[in-house]
């Protein structure tokens, strides 16, 4: 069985990133259009490297980011528009890392402002982009065979000796327990 074995992660922050975001979905709308909000659509990222880690482990990623957007357009009317964000990150990756491995990213996305109304689906903002990235690569998990249930362990130890408990109070006698006869 193979399991996804995290060797590294990052948090990287693009504190103001100037975009020309390109949104699709406004066919409807009536110019002049104003950007309202912009945040991550939930589908996973899409990364490309720009080329081999250094010998430090640190490597550029190009990452693409699927994003959702409200837009109102001239009459007041609040449109649902998707788009992409193409954001350069430095990613930081340990010597494991060299080889087969896969990155899985978690992006948060938030308007920061945009410039005035556009004419069209596309709208001059800045925006704050952070990913959560994980590098993984999968690996061999071998399931142990369950164990035998453990047996339920008395409450006192066993008796030394076998045969009936012997007290003080046991008649005369031979007695097997080590107590003196009563006499």
């Amino acid at each position: 069985m193979l399991l996804q074995k995290i060797l590294s992660c990052d948090r990287l922050s693009i504190s103001c990133l100037c975009v020309d975001l390109a949104l699709s979905g406004l066919d409807c709308a009536r110019p002049p259009l104003t950007l309202m909000s912009v945040h991550e659509s939930g589908a996973q990222p899409s990364w490309t490297p720009l080329g081999e880690p250094d010998c430090a482990g640190r490597v550029m990623v190009r990452v693409t980011v699927p994003v959702c957007a409200q837009v109102s357009d001239a009459c007041g009317q609040r449109f649902a528009a998707t788009g992409q964000v193409d954001a350069e990150v430095c990613l930081r990756l340990p010597g494991a890392c060299h080889g087969y491995y896969s990155l899985f990213l978690l992006p948060c996305v938030r308007l920061l402002c945009a410039d005035g109304c556009a004419e069209g689906p596309v709208f001059h903002a800045r925006l704050q982009v952070v990913l959560d990235a994980y590098a993984v690569r999968p690996e061999p998990c071998i399931l142990r065979r369950p164990e035998p249930a453990c047996p339920d362990l008395p409450l006192y130890p066993p008796p030394i000796t076998p045969g009936p408990p012997c007290w003080p109070q046991c008649p005369a006698g031979p007695d097997p327990c080590g107590w003196p006869a009563r006499g």
